[in-house]
């Protein structure tokens, strides 16, 4: 929003106050409307799709809930308080000049706008003002009336809350378009202004205001289905949303249509509904067992509109094309200028039955059809039951506002975000069960061919050059909620650039930046029962559900202009359960209740969630989320869920391909279905093309620094095989499961988990369960990759109980645990192994100074992220378990930024087996451990071959923060008299020295992991100090005994070996290469 706007010219002189009252106007009018009709009965109402079962309420979805208002709602009954129908009106006539200009309503009056008033549609009245003390109030009756806007500071009514409108009534909004967006007009102009009075219309509530098809409507066909009972006039206008996966100005398959009458079809259903139309369709309407096309109710009673003049008039062409792009929306439609209703300066405003035609002045700030501007908590207030059809900027925009309500509303045809939550300070704000369909980005969609995680910066108008006043229209969405504390639930997105966008603000922006609150950290209210569908066409990284982009002001200082960058941010949400600046606060002394480190950690919480033709379902670049019930249909590219940081899925529906998928692209080559102003083929370019050309995964492991658990999770048709028009990369690389293994310098650790997964429909799959998104070269992220199938399911031997599942990739037989090991997927990328109570261990090596110093992003340019430089990693030794007899065939490699990861014994294996290492250059004089990751279940012990004599001093360093007054900060470790000691330790006894070769010493540690900000509650040494576990606290399947991932720590602590050793080059002990002496396994 704009800086304060500038006081209006003064209003004319009132005429003198009546003393005349209203007469009653009848004659004027004739009779009035009845009100909507509950439908009649039809029992030969019958199922246009015989093979197919009417899909009702309760079965649109198999896994999810997805929110809805309830059963059929009555407004029947006398109504009461009908504010038209008071003692102390006064006539519109009595006190306005005939044949329009200005108007100002004497003080101290209620005056009645009838039938009978002189308000003929050729009259276009200037600005009227409503004073504080006055009131203009809409009689009952077939009202029009035009005027260049209205100022309310007293109060606008047409009917009540318990007397709603029955006749139509139109409000025109006139004004012409500045000459550029940065030309204030008065916040009155080509619209009403509520600037502290109140604003109140209740026309006549449709029920339901929008629902689903109950069968797949075809086109030619001139009836709909719906799930629930409807009580729509003949004659008024609905939309029957897309089901295809582009959804564009340029090429989409929604329709408007006409309702001619409606039935009840009982013998369908309870609720099932039969809507008649007068004219058939243009398209086929997907409505199968999976989703649903949304059909909305888009007339009513009461309309508030801009002129004919509000049309945007840079119209043409529709689509444009570029090398990135097959088509997209041309950068035009940048000239709407509708009206639009500003409620502020404490103003009050119930809003419901209103249609919102033709509104919104496109990139002028603050002129939204219904703008709720900086009221702070405004309870009372609220937008219900109402639609906003062609809307040129936005639908609600709720702006330093909390406790508004947005209910039952249906948005189509929107440019720029349609629910817009604008500071990031907006919280507690009611915002459910609303249709928002056809949702248009201003400008290019940001995007490119290669679907790259980094996009260019957006700017707003504060910025030569820029087009947008608001520079996140750019990724227009259904619903843009900057402050994850809301109530979001029950509601459809259909179209945009995402569905439901939560995007991460550092600080407030605008006019609250001053605020002091930090919008990322907001913990979620609810986000439940929502759906999305025909959303992310632009970019592979949108998805349907979006937690990502960064929107801040660019100048610290001045706060001055905006900067918006779509893409990938690292650390984005924070969801803290207080408030935090930088990082959630984790301890009893900053007001933290909970256990550390989870005292204050709150998440990202969505659940009953469904997601359908879509790139991602749910794309979270965030730090914290839980995903409970989750559908995902009909996705391309995926994974059906991408999530950075700890992420939890408890409950996941996931179908590939559904009958509704196509077999080639309908929005461009020959095979292009006629379009509503555009039937121009456009040759297909890849991109048009990827959902057929180009591997499509269900599940991304990502590289590094991620938890992610995935639980009760059922995979339906995702065997490539059975996909119609999969081409050969298609077959080749889609898979259940993708690692992404192209880099050297981000590692994977212990980081993911798996348990009841279920396979449908899928004959091939174990062909398909696993491939990296890079084979060639190696990288040290493809040998580490693995994860913990706490069943065996994904393994598909459920009969092995909890299994590991590692990397067969360059890794010799690392991951080779148990004799009864299987490899998966093709080329046996991945071994399948039962764990037998092993478990998944990590950390990461530093000994060598200028091996650090050679790194990409400490000033060298080995191991680095590309996919080209991935093999100018040195390979510098060798890792392999106890018991190997082969460094070079059964050990993986070790590379010169060396983190590792694999399988360990546990305190419940039969067997003990630790890790051995040998470098090429000799024993290692100072190793660093750090990043430490090991399960308290876990037993993880590390062995080096030193030269004999070689003696030994180990210690673990706690944070540097640690207070070792009341912590233990430091502990120097003693040696155990024997290896097995190790098993079982007690104390400080943590490392053993094997000297029993003259001519070498076999130093065994053992690895533990502390917390990063002490290693002990107590001052001293404690050996049941567990580390918290991510994801065993609350889902079901990890719940019969203490599985889930050690949350892993930051950098710090260290453990420290140091070797007291002739060296010449202080790195590394004289002598060069130690015999190789590979431990033995032995029983435990």
């Amino acid at each position: 929003s704009p800086t304060p706007l500038p006081v209006a010219a003064p209003s004319p002189p009132p005429t003198e106050s009546p003393t005349t009252v209203l007469p009653s106007p009848a004659g004027c009018a004739g009779p009035r409307d009845p009100p909507p009709q509950d439908p009649e009965e039809d029992d030969a109402v019958a199922n246009p799709r015989t093979d197919d079962r009417v899909v009702s309420r309760g079965t649109n979805s198999e896994l999810v809930d997805l929110g809805h208002p309830g059963s059929a709602w009555t407004q029947g009954g006398a109504s009461s308080d009908c504010p038209h129908e008071a003692a102390d009106l006064v006539a519109w006539d009595d006190v306005v000049a005939a044949g329009g200009g200005d108007v100002q309503l004497p003080d101290n009056s209620k005056v009645l706008l009838s039938a009978c008033s002189e308000t003929a549609a050729d009259v276009v009245f200037g600005k009227i003002t409503i004073p504080a003390s006055s009131e203009l109030i809409f009689a009952d009756e077939p009202i029009s009336l035009a005027a260049e806007g209205i100022e309310v500071l007293g109060a606008l009514r047409a009917g009540s809350e318990t007397c709603p409108i029955l006749s139509t009534i139109t409000v025109t909004l006139h004004g012409t378009r500045p000459s550029t967006i940065t030309e204030e007009q008065p916040s009155w102009y080509k619209g009403i202004d509520i600037s502290g009075g109140t604003l109140e219309l209740h026309a006549a509530e449709y029920y339901h205001t929008w629902s689903r098809l109950a069968v797949t409507a075809e086109a030619g066909e001139s009836m709909l289905l719906l799930q629930d009972v409807v009580n729509w006039d003949s004659g008024t206008e609905i939309v029957v949303t897309t089901t295809q996966m582009k959804d564009s100005r340029d090429w989409h398959q929604n329709e408007i249509r006409v309702v001619d009458y409606v039935r009840r079809a009982t013998s369908l259903g309870d609720d099932i509904t039969a809507v008649y139309l007068t004219a058939p369709l243009s398209y086929d309407h997907y409505g199968g067992d999976e989703y649903q096309a949304e059909v909305g109710l888009l007339s009513r009673r009461f309309t508030i509109q801009g002129d004919e003049t509000s049309e945007p008039t840079d119209t043409s062409p529709l689509g444009c094309t570029d090398g990135g792009y097959a088509s997209y929306p041309c950068e035009n439609h940048l000239t709407g200028y509708g009206g639009h209703v500003i409620v502020q300066n404490g103003a009050t405003a119930k809003v419901e039955g209103v249609r919102f035609f033709r509104m919104g002045q496109t990139n002028f700030e603050a002129r939204y059809p219904m703008h709720f501007h900086m009221l702070g908590d405004a309870a009372d207030s609220y937008v219900r039951s109402s639609s906003f059809q062609r809307s040129f900027y936005k639908c609600v925009t709720i702006h330093g506002t909390n406790l508004v309500t947005v209910a039952r509303n249906v948005a189509y045809d929107v440019i720029g975000h349609c629910l817009y939550l604008e500071d990031g300070v907006e919280q507690e704000n009611v915002i459910e069960y609303n249709l928002h369909a056809h949702i248009h980005p201003i400008g290019k969609p940001p995007g490119d061919a290669n679907n790259a995680q980094e996009l260019d910066d957006i700017f707003d108008s504060d910025t030569p050059g820029s087009e947008l006043s608001t520079a996140a229209d750019a990724t227009a969405s259904g619903f843009y909620v900057s402050n994850a504390q809301n109530y979001v639930r029950g509601n459809a997105a259909v179209g945009g650039y995402s569905g439901y966008q939560f995007p991460i603000f550092p600080e407030p922006i605008g006019l609250s930046r001053d605020v002091a609150l930090t919008p990322r950290s907001s913990h979620s209210a609810e986000f439940d029962g929502n759906s999305c569908r025909s959303s992310g066409f632009w970019w592979g990284h949108a998805g349907c559900l979006y937690a990502g982009g960064i929107f801040e002001h660019l100048e610290a200082e001045t706060r001055s202009p905006m900067r918006y960058n779509p893409g990938r941010t690292i650390n984005g949400l924070r969801s803290c359960q207080k408030d935090a600046t930088t990082w959630c606060a984790r301890w009893a002394q900053e007001g933290c209740d909970g256990e550390y480190p989870d005292a204050c950690f709150a998440y990202l919480e969505v659940s009953n969630f469904k997601a359908s033709l879509t790139t991602i379902g749910a794309m979270h670049w965030g730090m914290r989320g839980r995903f409970r019930k989750i559908e995902v249909h009909d996705f391309y590219e995926g994974p059906a869920a991408e999530l950075f940081g700890d992420n939890s899925v408890d409950g996941w529906l996931v179908t590939c391909r559904t009958a509704n998928f196509p077999s080639e692209p309908q929005h461009c080559g020959d095979s292009m279905a006629p379009h509503e102003g555009d039937q121009t083929a456009r040759t297909c370019h890849w991109f048009d093309n990827r959902a057929w050309n180009i591997a499509t995964k269900v599940v991304t492991w990502y590289d590094t620094n991620m938890n992610t658990v995935i639980t009760d999770a059922t995979v339906r048709s995702c065997d490539p095989n059975s996909w119609p028009g999969c081409t050969e990369l298609c077959l080749e690389r889609s898979n259940v499961f993708q690692f992404t293994a192209h880099s050297d310098k981000f590692l994977p650790e212990f980081m993911s988990m798996t348990a009841n997964f279920r396979f449908e429909d899928d004959p091939t799959i174990s062909n398909h369960i696993m491939e990296f998104n890079m084979r060639d070269p190696a990288s040290i992220a493809g040998r580490f990759g693995g994860w913990m199938d706490v069943d065996g399911s994904v393994c598909l031997h459920p009969e092995w109980g909890a299994s590991i599942i590692g990397s067969n990739y360059d890794a010799g037989e690392w991951w080779y645990i148990d004799d009864e090991c299987e490899t998966i997927s093709r080329d046996d990328l991945m071994w399948c192994c039962p764990a037998r109570g092993k478990w998944i261990a990590s950390f990461t090596m530093v000994w060598d100074s200028q091996l650090e110093a050679d790194l990409d992003g400490n000033g060298g340019d080995y191991c680095d992220n590309s996919f080209s430089g991935a093999s100018n990693c040195p390979h510098v030794g060798y890792l392999s378990k106890f018991g190997d007899t082969d460094l070079a065939v059964q050990s993986v490699k070790v590379m010169s930024r060396a983190e590792v990861v694999g399988p360990i014994p546990g305190v419940t294996s039969s067997e003990f087996f630790g890790w051995y290492m040998w470098l090429f250059q000799g024993a290692p004089v100072s190793l660093v451990l750090n990043w430490i990751q090991v399960h308290h279940e876990g037993l993880l012990v590390l062995a080096l071959t030193y030269p004999a004599n070689t003696n030994f001093q180990i210690t673990f360093e706690a944070k540097s923060s640690c207070t070792p007054s009341n912590f233990l900060c430091t502990q120097v470790y003693e040696e155990a008299t024997s290896l097995s000691e190790l098993t079982t330790p007690t104390g400080s006894k943590q490392f053993y020295v094997d000297r029993s070769s003259p001519d070498s010493a076999t130093l065994f540690v053992r690895i533990v992991q502390r917390h990063d900000r002490r290693l002990s509650e107590t001052t001293s040494w404690v050996d049941d100090f567990d580390v918290p576990l991510f994801s065993n606290d609350y889902l079901d399947a990890l719940s019969d005994r203490d599985w889930g991932i050690p949350l892993r720590p930051f950098s710090e602590p260290t453990l420290t070996i140091q070797a007291d050793c002739q060296t010449t080059d202080g790195i590394y002990c004289d002598g060069g290469a130690q015999p190789q002496i590979i431990p033995e396994k032995f029983a435990l």
